[in-house]
């Protein structure tokens, strides 16, 4: 059962900027203000069942059976069936088939499966993930992590007792 009081801890401690907005004067002195920095909760109970789409941070506990592009970072404690494209992403004790695109970091921790590809700048596994990963910098599985694929990355590390099934692939030039 997944605590909503730690889904929302864990969105605090994410990396955040204060709330942006984007103003612009019309004509008639009206002040028209986009919130550019915004927060999403899908709680525990609640089962989306389309596409999802934000220019801000989305916590999902619940169910998602649709793709997700958000322009900030994700949460996922609960399920998720459809791609995903975002800043950075924690996975933390939960379930996806999908394929995975960040345009930073993705973490995936104890407890959680990932069944799908997974791009992004560095990646720190410690739960298990069954699909390729490319990482244009870092990949890190630590010691209670399982691989299963192909992956590629410029800097690899690994703890013992980790485990790794597939290809190992080292570039220095971007990807």
């Amino acid at each position: 059962m997944v605590d909503n009081n730690e889904v929302m801890e864990n969105m605090e401690n994410m990396e955040t900027t204060e709330t942006e907005y984007a103003t612009e004067e019309v004509t008639n002195s009206e002040l028209v203000v986009d919130v550019i920095e915004e927060f999403a909760v899908i709680t525990e109970d609640t089962t989306v069942e389309g596409n999802i789409k934000t220019k801000g941070h989305l916590a999902v506990a619940g169910t998602v059976k649709g793709d997700i592009v958000a322009k900030g970072n994700l949460i996922i404690t609960g399920l998720v069936k459809g791609k995903i494209q975002c800043n950075n992403v924690v996975l933390d004790k939960c379930e996806l088939k999908t394929d995975i695109e960040a345009d930073g970091e993705v973490t995936v921790r104890v407890g959680s499966k990932i069944t799908g590809s997974i791009h992004c700048k560095d990646i720190a596994v410690d739960g298990e993930v069954i699909g390729n990963i490319v990482a244009s910098n870092t990949l890190a599985i630590a010691t209670n992590a399982s691989v299963r694929g192909d992956v590629k990355a410029k800097s690899i590390g690994m703890g013992f007792g980790g485990k790794l099934t597939g290809n190992i692939s080292m570039h220095d030039e971007d990807f």
